[in-house]
């Protein structure tokens, strides 16, 4: 899948995030320390993937940890949503790379905010710009990269 006319088609079937939620840098750093320390399966198998949701406060909505990074989001996210708590959902942190499809679920739930262990794809960095979505990683222990939706990072 790749071009315009595909990423325009499936921006179609989502809503753009709205601005308002901010979060500061550093915490960025705390969302992504607490997912390896929810991480209980990784510790001993080195082959699960996680992913976590964080409310506007920072506070754990849901953590889910599956073989599969699709099945680790759509459990955390199903948790959030059984729990009535999907909708104050902010920031998603997960274990494994952004591709599009993982976007697409995180731009469903609304989440402005996503946190990934390691690169996004291309397709995903600009259906997350086209989505009004802050996309971020880190490069190094203290080094934040910031893909698109800078707005909601805020710096010192």
């Amino acid at each position: 899948i790749c071009g315009k006319e595909m990423l325009e088609d499936l921006c179609q079937k989502l809503t753009p995030i709205e601005d308002g939620f901010e979060i500061d840098i550093d915490r960025i750093f705390d969302c992504i320390n607490k997912l390896s320390e929810n991480q209980k399966y990784y510790k001993t198998t080195r082959g699960s993937h996680a992913a976590l949701i964080f409310d506007d406060q920072l506070k754990v909505i849901s953590f889910a940890e599956d073989i599969g990074r699709h099945n680790a989001l759509d459990k955390a996210i199903g948790k959030a949503l059984l729990a009535g708590k999907l909708a104050r959902a902010r920031i998603l942190v997960l274990s494994s790379r952004v591709s599009y499809e993982m976007l697409q679920k995180a731009a469903r739930a609304h989440l402005p905010v996503i946190i990934s262990d390691s690169r996004p794809t291309a397709f995903a960095a600009e259906m997350a710009k086209a989505l009004n979505m802050t996309l971020t990683f880190p490069s190094e222990e203290s080094e934040l990269i910031i893909v698109c939706g800078e707005q909601r990072i805020v710096r010192e």
